[in-house]
């Protein structure tokens, strides 16, 4: 025989424990009378996984609530937070192990919710190049470090370089304007491949991710 008993203040249920025999009410009674704590009660709460049971004082009875207190939970936005309430889960949010809710605040586009699970994004590897291409197109370098880096290597000496430049009025507002010279510029983009043919995209992505900021 057991009682099972709860926070005297939450009515939460607390633990199970092994109940014990009253001897003068057993004697009096014939059979045998238990002994029932304060704040207990014989009947067992038939609690799962991720529940807590609220005792009810009116009816003798459990009220079985959902409970991810403690746990990582995380919605289609790939926003992580932990659960602090007993109770549903906010709106649009599962539950995440510790593991996969560090994989998402390292890479956030690794996983998607499909059908209320937590999977690996069918297009990550697409959207992974995606999000490197972006990363490259806002490194910088120098204008000095485009000529030395760039233009040096394939043959072009200062006096072409500017010559190229000021052959055309966009290109030579752009030099003379900027600062620094950036890897998604359009004007790079548009030009480049016709004053150095030779040059790849990766070759250009490689200096800039070595040199640009």
């Amino acid at each position: 025989m057991f009682t099972y008993r709860y926070n005297s203040e939450t009515l939460e249920f607390i633990e199970e424990e092994q109940a014990f025999i009253d001897p003068e009410r057993t004697k009096a009674a014939g059979y045998d009378v238990y002994i029932l704590p304060a704040y207990s009660t014989f009947k067992k709460p038939d609690l799962h996984k991720n529940q807590a049971a609220l005792y009810d004082i009116s009816n003798d009875d459990w009220n079985i609530l959902p409970d991810y207190r403690g746990q990582y939970i995380v919605n289609d936005s790939m926003n992580v937070q932990i659960q602090n309430e007993l109770g549903p889960l906010p709106e649009g949010y599962i539950a995440i192990t510790e593991k996969q809710a560090q994989k998402i605040q390292q890479d956030p586009i690794y996983y998607v919710i499909d059908n209320g699970r937590l999977i690996k994004n069918p297009d990550y590897e697409e959207q992974k190049e995606q999000q490197e291409k972006e990363r490259i197109a806002k490194l910088a370098i120098t204008k000095y470090d485009f000529y030395k880096y760039i233009c040096q290597p394939a043959g072009l000496g200062y006096q072409q370089v500017m010559a190229l430049v000021n052959s055309n009025d966009d290109i030579a507002a752009a030099w003379n304007f900027c600062e620094r010279v950036y890897r998604g510029d359009e004007l790079l983009n548009t030009y480049i491949k016709q004053f150095i043919p030779s040059i790849t995209d990766a070759q250009l992505d490689q200096i800039f991710i070595t040199y640009g900021k």
